[in-house]
């Protein structure tokens, strides 16, 4: 790719701060990132860190070693409803988030990106054709220059609030914990396997992910009776007491993502899956938003701002359906006897298979129009 010169300030290294900064790094644009966490905390995140074979393939080509970060592989996922189950083959894979990190970080740097730990950013004012940004660590106070600025910190995203781009967004609470396998006597758990339970007793949706050394158990709830559906599903896996770690993550939605050469990617973005999942679409955040300030190329952004959409209508079903309507949807799957020939990082592919191939799903429609 053609090198360009230029300057961009990123805040937030998460999965999405970091790539994008690595992919600047390589066009030649001067970058930094401001971080306001410790080096040490990156990748510390509650996030059951799964992700397909296409994820592997896309940081592959852009440099990333898939064997430095992957912990395990699962082969099967097994979803449940209320009265009803199904098992879907899978590649699937869990990453250990905080390697990967160090890795994109680190090839970042190699690349003369500049990282600043420990340090807040406090003010963003335009002034003529670039930015001006005020960071902060300790008491020292340190202004730099930039032509982008791109906000990729995390659900609350102060660039989003203070840029106007915040919109109107709404957000799940993740509440998990970790269970000594062996020690989950309600059900038994394959290794190679991981477990899905859409049963609105436990709120959007709930899990068991098997790791190496334990069980990753959570639920994913509206943050007013999160903590409620947290110890339903608890109880109903015999699980007593626990340490329990949580998160908002935004609920999908397809919103602004630019105001002049402002940008926010990722979380910060509501760029999420109808899981909750934002892996995946922080990484092809990244390429869009590189492949516009590079060559003004809006089109992996249109790509994402569809993909979002559907995720963003696919949720919206969900939180309106019922234990009955769950349990339908679930026998619908099992006659169309539905696979997943198509990576679930490609939905509106997946989608326009599965809804051709059954019909009957049709009459999931009106819960769109439900408020």
């Amino acid at each position: 790719m053609e090198k360009k010169s230029g300057k961009a300030v990123i805040v937030g290294s998460s999965i999405a701060g970091s790539m994008l900064a690595l992919l600047l790094g390589k066009a030649g644009i001067g970058t930094i990132v401001i971080e306001e966490r410790a080096r040490s905390q990156i990748g510390k995140k509650v996030c059951a860190n799964i992700v397909t074979s296409s994820f592997l393939a896309s940081v592959e080509k852009i440099g990333i070693n898939p064997k430095t970060f992957l912990d395990k592989k699962f082969s099967i996922a097994e979803f449940y409803s209320a009265n009803n189950s199904i098992k879907i083959p899978v590649e699937d894979y869990e990453v250990n988030r905080k390697k990967l990190l160090e890795e994109i970080i680190k090839k970042a740097e190699n690349l003369g990106v500049k990282f600043y730990f420990d340090t807040r950013c406090i003010r963003i004012k335009k002034i003529g054709g670039s930015y001006n940004i005020l960071t902060k660590r300790g008491s020292k106070l340190r202004e730099a220059r930039a032509d982008y600025i791109i906000g990729c910190d995390g659900a609350l995203s102060d660039t989003a609030k203070s840029e106007g781009l915040w919109q109107d967004r709404k957000f799940w609470l993740a509440i998990q914990t970790k269970v000594n396998i062996g020690k989950l006597k309600r059900i038994k758990v394959k290794l190679s396997h991981y477990y899905i339970f859409f049963m609105p007793k436990f709120g959007h949706y709930s899990y068991i992910f098997p790791s190496k050394k334990y069980l990753i158990v959570g639920t994913v709830a509206n943050p007013k009776s999160a903590i409620k559906d947290f110890r339903r599903f608890a109880s109903f896996l015999k699980i007593g007491r626990c340490k329990k770690e949580s998160a908002l993550i935004p609920i999908p939605k397809r919103i602004r993502t630019k105001r002049g050469n402002v940008f926010i990617a990722g979380d910060a973005a509501c760029q999420t899956k109808f899981t909750g999942g934002g892996i995946v679409p922080s990484i092809e955040s990244c390429i869009a938003v590189r492949d516009i300030i590079l060559k003004k190329n809006y089109e992996k952004m249109n790509e994402l701002n569809n993909e979002i959409f559907l995720h963003q209508m696919i949720s919206r079903v969900l939180s309106k359906m019922n234990e009955r309507d769950l349990d339908r949807l679930f026998e619908i799957a099992k006659r169309g006897n539905i696979k997943t020939s198509y990576s679930r990082d490609e939905l509106r592919k997946w989608a326009v298979k599965v809804a051709l191939g059954n019909p009957s799903l049709v009459r999931f429609i009106p819960k769109l129009f439900l408020p």
